[in-house]
């Protein structure tokens, strides 16, 4: 199968959507099909055989407009031109765009061009604005086939009007075996807890930070924030009350983020939702259970699909850093709980390896083709 993937960004950061695409499409080039990747911003070239990247022209431009669903209007016609230029040098037998409505127009119009299935994968919460839902409501009722990264995500979708049996609800994947338990020895009354993460408002860091403060005396516990973002600066001011407690080791390459899971104890997401922002199932918590860490999150998005409280972590309300802090307590005192978390985690997670991810999105590919 020759496989047309369309994305804005590429290649990966922490994580993320980038790094989604680029590892669904080694895992698709490795089932035996070939994948052209159409890219915007970036355009490195994969070491992955049966992969080719793309860019097409006019992304520095285009990125200087900063607003997302600018950039997206604006690249509609250069993937649009770009993905009809490659079809007629060798035809694509499916075309797989991740993104929003917009990205879903450009689906459906590249579906009736070229005649091949189309399918758009949505992996944040959808805006729940009035204009939003006017907007969205037919583009993504005109594409073959909706990859939802979470079941909030489809009933959003399903309240657009768009037929349940068209959408695949699919988490992103991860690597399973490169990801092993934390080499740390449990400790009872000491522990690390990280978190890998775009330093974001969406994710609640600020909370987390607070709930540092929150601590008992005697309990030592260390933070390290790993990614790098928007909030970074307010983050390290917040920070420094705490001393060395929190801190931030920047952006760190995927490469590395095992051997950095591997020195923890808890992993923690404290995810927030904003208005037309809402997470998905974020890639590096599920790398963290593979790497058989117990989990503090918040029921926020696809979080609450994976995470159960007093199971394989605990589950706190939003934006309330002493609850949070109460769960820290609990898992830095009882290293015996950490363990058997962990390994929940770590048997939950084997389920999301890409082998089985890039199952499901053939599978979603064969739904698609017999809608057409």
């Amino acid at each position: 199968m020759r496989i047309c993937c369309i994305t804005k960004r590429y290649p990966p950061l922490v994580g993320g959507l980038e790094f989604h695409v680029e590892s669904l499409s080694e895992r698709q080039a490795m089932d035996g099909h070939e994948v052209t990747v159409l890219t915007l911003l970036g355009g490195r070239e994969s070491s992955t055989p049966g992969v080719s990247v793309k860019r097409v022209p006019g992304g520095a431009l285009i990125e200087s407009l900063r607003s997302e669903s600018l950039i997206s209007l604006a690249a509609l016609p250069l993937f649009f031109l770009g993905a009809i230029r490659e079809h007629r040098r060798r035809p694509f037998d499916v075309v797989h765009i991740h993104g929003d409505w917009i990205d879903a127009l450009l689906g459906a119009l590249l579906s009736r061009f070229l005649n091949v299935p189309a399918l758009v994968q949505v992996h944040a919460g959808l805006n729940r604005t009035w204009l939003y839902r006017v907007l969205a409501r037919s583009p993504f009722r005109w594409v073959e086939g909706v990859v939802a990264h979470s079941e909030e995500i489809a009933a959003d979708l399903t309240s657009l009007g768009v037929r349940r049996g068209k959408i695949t609800v699919l988490h992103s994947g991860i690597w399973y075996e490169r990801f092993g338990q934390s080499l740390r020895r449990p400790v009872g009354g000491e522990a690390t807890v990280i978190t890998v993460c775009r330093l974001h408002r969406m994710k609640g860091l600020e909370y987390l930070v607070q709930a540092m403060g929150m601590l008992p005396s005697g309990l030592v516990v260390r933070l390290v924030i790993a990614g790098d973002g928007p909030e970074r600066v307010r983050l390290v001011e917040a920070a420094e009350e705490h001393g060395d407690r929190v801190s931030f080791v920047g952006e760190v390459p995927h490469d590395e983020v095992a051997s950095l899971l591997a020195g923890a104890d808890v992993y923690a997401l404290p995810s927030v939702s904003l208005a037309g922002q809402r997470e998905s199932v974020p890639t590096a918590l599920l790398e963290a259970m593979a790497s058989g860490l117990p989990v503090v999150t918040t029921s926020v998005g696809g979080i609450k699909q994976l995470v159960t409280d007093g199971v394989n972590g605990y589950v706190v309300p939003e934006r309330d850093p002493r609850a949070m802090a109460d769960a820290i307590t609990k898992l830095a005192r009882d290293p015996e709980l950490r363990e058997s978390m962990g390994k929940r985690n770590r048997e939950q997670a084997r389920g999301y390896d890409w082998t089985f991810v890039a199952a499901q999105v053939a599978e979603a590919y064969a739904r698609a083709a017999r809608v057409r």
